[in-house]
Order: C-alpha cells, then structure tokens, then sequence
C-alpha cells in the first residue's frame, strides 16, 4: 500500500522558510520608524506620507523631544490624524504588519 502526500514537500518548505524568516526577525533588538511606519502604511491610516512628517507636524523633531511629549497630548494628535485612537494602537498596527511581512505572510 502506498500513500501519496500531494503538497507535502512544499508545505514543508514554506515551514522552514517561516522559520527563517523567524530567526532573522529575533536576531533584530530594534526597528526604524522608516521600516516600521512605510509610505504605504502612513498614506493608508494616515494624513501624512512619512513618519517623519507625522512628527514635525505634532512638533517632534528629535529624539529628544520624542521621548519628552506627553503621552496624552500625543495620543489625542494620533486620534485626530489618523484612523488610530492612541499612538500604542498605531504602534502595534506597524509593527504587526511588519511582522508579517517579514515572515512572508
């Protein structure tokens, strides 16, 4: 009796693939705003087209100032400039979808 596994060795390469994809993803501590926030995810939930200008706009313009905004102050600005209603929703969004992509989803 013999079985056939139609598919099997393809799925099995997607597999590694996936965990490859994984491996490099885990090997990176940390992701820039660029990557992270693309042209295409800022003009899709956003008024702007780069991250950057998103944050000229708040009136952010280094890391410095980043890190001291308030959160709430900011968290009201991504409300009313994004289809976001706080910046750790905009945040998670990103970075799932970078995620994804980077596993080849």
């Amino acid at each position: 009796m013999s079985m056939e596994l139609n598919g099997f060795d393809e799925l099995s390469e997607k597999l590694n693939k996936l965990q490859e994809n994984a491996e490099k993803l885990s090997k990176n501590n940390s992701i820039e705003f660029d990557k992270l926030f693309t042209k295409s995810f800022m003009t899709t939930h956003t008024s702007f087209s780069s991250i950057d200008e998103l944050l000229k706009s708040a009136g952010i313009h280094n890391n410095e100032e980043f890190e001291k905004y308030p959160s709430d102050k900011f968290d009201l600005f991504i409300k009313s400039n994004t289809n976001f209603n706080s910046w750790d929703d905009m945040l998670d969004s990103a970075t799932s979808l970078f995620v994804k992509n980077q596993l080849g989803f």
